[in-house]
Formats: structure tokens, sequence, C-alpha cells
């Protein structure tokens, strides 16, 4: 796990400047602490920031190969390394190092742009050939792994996350409105745009070339696909997931170094500790989880259940209300681009509590998407009968009224908050009602929070504003329901939100994190099974859950799901109220051009007062703001 960062100069003949280079690797110095590395090869230069996990003494980058025509820098793990080491080296190649990135050196010498397509990981990688002055990038299936880039007039700049890029002095500082006005809604940036005016993020499953500093090529290696569907009994799809699961964990566990497990005591992260103890029964396993004061948040005595059923060593830290709040002042340097999933903050002390013991943890991300796990899987089925039963004439008089009436309470997924939301979202097409559901931001409202000047078509249209979802549902139009919607929360929700999550609060403090479940091959097998295998009447993720029936506690099975949340509604109302009031200030001073803060100061107001819950679109305003004052007390002000 790393980070690299390049540039290549447009005119051809100019050298970058090394000071320059070094600036944006010296930015993500945090994902890569053990090893930094600079190579300036005519107009093209290649900078690396290393985590190491495999080779720990042979893996420097940038890596040649054996005539120095060839160079890469890599950030992730490529987990069938060694099959295509014993591949490439049948065929001539001479291997130097045990490091798993030499295969991408070799690799691209023997299949050239079709390279992506034989590796199995998590990456995002560049490689220089000097024959030509080809630049080729590549980024894994699911997104895993960052990759930001920009064409500017003087040269083609990327890196793994955007405070490198903006240590380049012909990269923008201005915000990219249509960004700004998306991240409303989505409380993130979706691919494949960028905050920044002029940046963009290669999108997961891409590849593209560069030439002469410009973009010659883009476009996608893999797709997710859900047909044709061979037919499958239960008996064979249970016991083939749980072969697929085994085989998926075991390249996994590949590291040079000391690794455990996130474990919240859920579905997934509790069938990765079963896989393990079944893969490797002799490891010493060790897991991690965090308790919270709020028991409607907590999960830990969960976690303890599944660690005692397979002797584990297990780690857990409760952390008071006081410490999780403390967490706010590391939150300049985990949002890397505005980032308003609350999650991030539990995820950074997992991942710091984590670090102190290992360098390498594996978390149960991407099983909620690919098996139909969330409850809005569910909730689309009582929205459709919703729509059919109750005219909205009906709504507006007694529905609407009475769900306002419902106590505003800051638990966790409560009765009004979970009703409130459902009527945000119940109207909407089927192929955005998701987004409805879990957006912060809904055109009216973004009206309402921008400034005449920042709005534009996508402030009037959910199509517009989720306009990535829409290409996503189009792709699979014929599909079933469940299938349409896992496609659009695996290339929009899982990649831009759950990813990019983990990876900032990981890399944060130098760990690396795996995902078993998005081992495409996996994936791929388990997009092909029938819907109904992934819900089943009304039970979500039905295959997994009767796949780790016995193998896992019907309690452990058959709870509700809770998510990795905090209390923030009531600690906006509380202890962090002056902070948030103090920050929407901040924010009216350095973006009050295009954010009206007077607006987010009433949402304040209100929420304190207890009218209204206002947790998601205030967190989404407060982390707005902590990203550009960050911004200004560190690259410089944007605008």
């Amino acid at each position: 796990m790393c980070g690299i960062a390049g540039i290549q100069q447009r005119d051809g003949a100019t050298r970058p400047d090394p000071a320059v280079l070094r600036a944006m690797t010296d930015a993500i110095l945090h994902r890569g602490p053990d090893d930094e590395g600079h190579e300036h090869l005519g107009a093209t230069a290649l900078g690396f920031r290393r985590l190491s996990i495999v080779d720990l003494s042979g893996g420097h980058q940038p890596m040649p190969n054996e005539d120095r025509r060839v160079w890469v820098v890599m950030n992730g793990e490529i987990y069938n390394h060694r099959a295509l080491r014993n591949e490439l080296a049948a065929r001539g190649h001479t291997f130097r190092t045990h490091a798993d990135t030499e295969v991408i050196v070799h690799g691209w010498e023997e299949w050239g742009e079709k390279l992506p397509e034989r590796l199995l990981g998590m990456f995002a990688f560049a490689v220089l050939d000097t024959r030509d002055g080809t630049l080729f990038l590549a980024r894994d299936r699911f997104g895993q792994k960052p990759l930001f880039f920009a064409e500017t007039g003087a040269a083609f700049v990327f890196g793994s996350e955007l405070r490198a890029l903006r240590r380049h002095p012909s990269v923008s500082s201005r915000i990219d409105r249509v960004a700004l006005r998306k991240y409303l809604a989505h409380e993130m940036v979706p691919c494949p745009h960028a905050i920044l005016e002029g940046v963009r993020k290669l999108p997961p499953g891409h590849r593209m070339t560069v030439r002469g500093g410009r973009v010659a090529t883009l476009g996608a290696y893999h797709t997710q696909r859900y047909s044709p569907k061979p037919p499958v009994s239960d008996a064979e799809a249970k016991e083939e997931l749980w072969a697929h699961l085994k085989r998926s964990v075991a390249s996994q566990l590949m590291a040079d170094v000391p690794l455990g497990v996130f474990l919240s005591g859920g579905v997934d992260s509790s069938t990765l500790v079963a896989a393990i103890r079944e893969v490797d029964p002799g490891r010493k396993l060790l897991t991690f989880s965090i308790g919270m004061e709020e028991r409607s948040f907590d999960e830990s005595r969960y976690a303890a259940e599944v660690a005692r059923l397979f002797g584990t060593d297990h780690r857990t830290h409760a952390f008071t209300s006081a410490e999780m709040r403390d967490t706010v002042r590391d939150l300049p340097r985990l949002l890397d681009e505005p980032f308003a999933d609350a999650s991030l903050l539990p995820t950074y002390l997992l991942s710091r509590f984590t670090r102190e013991t290992v360098t390498v943890a594996l978390g149960g991300d991407g099983g909620d998407e690919l098996l139909a796990g969330y409850d809005m899987f569910a909730a689309h089925r009582v929205a459709k009968w919703y729509g059919r039963l109750v005219p909205r004439a009906l709504e507006r008089a007694v529905v609407a009224p009475l769900v306002r009436a419902l106590p505003v309470s800051a638990a966790n997924m409560s009765l009004g908050f979970r009703a409130r939301q459902f009527l945000r979202g119940a109207r909407l097409p089927e192929e955005l009602r998701t987004w409805g559901w879990i957006s912060s931001f809904h055109p009216h409202e973004i009206a309402a929070a921008l400034r005449p000047e920042a709005l534009g078509p996508e402030s009037e249209s959910y199509a517009s504003l989720f306009s990535e979802v829409v290409a996503l549902d189009r792709d699979v139009r014929g599909e079933d329901p469940i299938d349409r919607q896992v496609h659009a929360l695996v290339g929009t929700y899982l990649a831009e939100d759950i990813l990019t999550k983990v990876d900032r609060a990981s890399m944060a403090v130098s760990l690396e994190v795996r995902a078993p479940f998005l081992d495409h091959e996996l994936s791929d097998w388990v997009n092909a099974l029938p819907a109904s295998m992934k819900m089943r009447g009304g039970e979500k993720k039905w295959l997994l859950r009767e796949t780790m029936r016995g193998r896992l506690p019907d309690s452990i099975l058959d709870r509700p799901k809770k998510g990795f949340g905090i209390p923030l509604a009531k600690w906006l109302r509380e202890d962090m109220h002056d902070w948030a009031r103090s920050t929407l200030d901040d924010l009216g001073a350095d973006l009050g051009h295009i954010v009206r803060a007077d607006h987010a100061q009433r949402l304040l107001a209100e929420h304190r007062a207890g009218r209204a819950d206002h947790r998601k679109q205030l967190w989404t305003l407060l982390c707005l703001g902590v990203w550009a004052r960050a911004q200004k007390d560190g690259a410089g002000a944007v605008s």
C-alpha cells in the first residue's frame, strides 16, 4: 500500500521540476512512510511513497525492467502475482525481486494494454515506456485504490490523492460548481468528477494512455455483468459461494508483516474470520473492534461473541464520547476532498487502534452491495406498494403530517428518522429512489444552500444530479430490479463512498485494508446468480446468511444491520454545537461567495432546538467547511 504521483510535460522537452515532484510525494507521506523514490526520465517524472508489505527489502519504486526502459509506480497489492510471475518467467522474463510490483513491469512488456485484465488485486498504477514515451495508467475493478489526474496547459499530472496534485502549480484551485452540487447530493464527489476544476478521477475498471502530456485513450477493461444466469440449485450456490470466499481470503492473507481482521460482529466480517479459520487453522488470528458509549450505535458485544467462537486474539477499545468527538480535529487531514459519510470517524479510530498492532487488515466491504444486504433493497418493495396504494393527496393530507409529528430523535435509525427518509425518496423513479433516501440535499434544498451564481441545471433535476446513477441503470435496464440496484450501488456508493472512506481512514495511519468480497472472480460469479438468491422473501443477503448457517451463530446471522455510525445528531445539539457554529462561520468566510452560510446557521439553530433533524445536511456542509479551511491553511485557498 503506497502513494504514487507523476508528471508528463506537454512540450516533450522540458524536464519536470524535481522540487514539484518531491512536494507532490511529500503531500502523501502518510500513505507510505517506509520508503520513497523519484525518477526523472526525460519529459516524465515518477514519484512514490512506500508502505512495505511484500518483499520488505526489494520493493523499491519506481521499479524498472532489466534494460531500464520500462518503469512503474504502483499503489496496492496483486494477489495473483506468484502465478503471474511463474507464467512470465516461463516466457523468458527475469525477475530481480519478490515484490508483486515487478509483475506489472514484465506484464506490460508481455501483454501491453491488456495487462490490467490479468491482475487480481486492488491497485492504481502507472507504467512509463520510455521507448515511445507512452504513459499507461489503470485502476482496479472496484476502485479500492484512488487515482486523480489533470490535463493542464503545461502537463499531465496524476496522484493517489488530490492533495498531491494541488502541489503542482498548473493545477486549478477553483471549485468545480457541478462537482460541488453533486457533493451536496451524494455526500461525496462521484467519479469521474473531482472538486477542483480540470481534475478528474480515473473510474474503477478503467485504463488510459497518455502521450505528450495529453490523454490519448481512456476506456473500461472490466464491467459488471449480470447475464446470462446459468441454472444453479440452492445447495450448489451455497457450496460454491463458500469455496469462492475461502479462495479469496486465502489469496489475501499474503503479507510479510502482521495481519488482522476488522471484526464488527456483522455477517460479513464474521464470515471472513470463519473462512480464515478454515483455510489456515493454525494461524494466530488477531481481530479488532471498537465500542461506543451510545448503546444504539455499539456493536462490540457481537464482535466479542464471534471472537470467542473462533478463538481469536481479540482487541477492543471502548471509545468515550469525548474521545470520539475529539477526532474532528483530525478531519482536515482525512478530507482530501469534501466527504460527508460520518462513519469516516469511527473507521479512522478503528484503523488507528488496529495500526498499533498490525500493518494489514481484512475488512468486509462489498458484501452488502454485491449480495443485497442494505435495508434499501427491501424498502424498494415497500415503496412500490406505497406508490400504488397511497394517493398523493392522502400523503399530503395524512401521511406526511403524521410523519412530521413523530418525535425528532438522536438515536441510530430511529422510527422518525426512517419514516422521514422513506418519504424523501418513495415517489422518485425506481432508479433514483435509493439516492432520494440516502442523499443529504435534494434539488430544492441545494437551491436554498448555494448562492445563485453557484447553481445550474443540476440544482433542478434529480436525473442530472445523479446522472452517473442514471447511466449505470441504463446499462442494465433489462435486468432484475435487485441486480439494477446492485449495479448502481457498486458503481457509485461502494466505489466513491465506502472504499474512499476506508482508503482515507486507513492510509491516514499507514494501514493497508483488503476486501476479500471484492475479488472480481467472486463478484462475477455472484452477479450471475438469480436475484432471488440475493434477497428472498424479504430476507436481505439470503445466500450468504444461509451459507453461513451452522458456521456462525444465529444471533449474528439474524440480527438487524446496524451500520458503522456515530451519535452525530446528539453531538451537534450538545457538545459539538459550538464547533459546528464556528466551522459554519469559517465556511462563510472561505466560500461565502458560493455557499449561503446564513442558511447553514439556520439549519443548525433548528437542529439544536429539536425542531428538525438536520444531521445529514449539517455534516455535509461542515465537512465542506473543514476541507476549504484546510486548503487555505495548507496548499492555498480554493475559490
